[in-house]
């Protein structure tokens, strides 16, 4: 969009409303997007116990009302949490551990409550795009592993996300 409307930084829980911006491209020169970003959403156990449970619950019931509006959702994960796992280099001998260690870590990054989120979006009948955010920070011969295994355990998880893409970006 080309303007800064945001703070933005390293630690998560910075967005507390959502905003909301209208987007034109050249491509489309007949359409209007509106583009809302959300306050990342926590699992309901960090919410009621976090001392700023009250307003945790108002962000998330704005996010999830977000939703509702939507025709897509791009559900914003952080790869780069649980890092030090992809450092393990196995043998030539280890593919079945390195997988094993590829779905340990795929998990780790994938909460249940992001998965809460792409159920919830799919429920309403939402397109849904998985962006894995600091992508950058993986190095660059496991990226494409990493996206695969974060689509796998989607689908695997969620059927109803069958044929979801999942884009890298830094």
């Amino acid at each position: 969009i080309k303007e800064e409307r945001s703070l933005t930084g390293p630690q998560p829980g910075i967005t507390r409303d959502s905003i909301e911006v209208d987007w034109k491209d050249e491509r489309w020169p007949t359409h209007t997007f509106s583009l809302v970003d959300t306050a990342g959403l926590k699992g309901t156990t960090t919410t009621v116990h976090s001392k700023y449970s009250k307003i945790d619950a108002m962000s998330m019931a704005e996010s999830l009302r977000a939703i509702d509006y939507a025709h897509a959702v791009a559900l914003v994960i952080d790869v780069s949490q649980g890092l030090a796992d992809m450092n393990i280099r196995p043998s030539k001998n280890d593919s079945m551990d390195y997988s094993m260690m590829l779905k340990q870590y795929v998990s780790g990054v994938l909460t249940a409550g992001d998965l809460d989120i792409a159920r919830y979006a799919a429920t309403e009948g939402r397109c849904l795009l998985l962006v894995a955010n600091k992508i950058d920070l993986i190095p660059s011969e496991r990226r494409e592993m990493v996206l695969k295994g974060l689509r796998d355990l989607v689908v695997t998880t969620l059927p109803q996300c069958k044929g979801l893409s999942v884009v890298g970006i830094s």
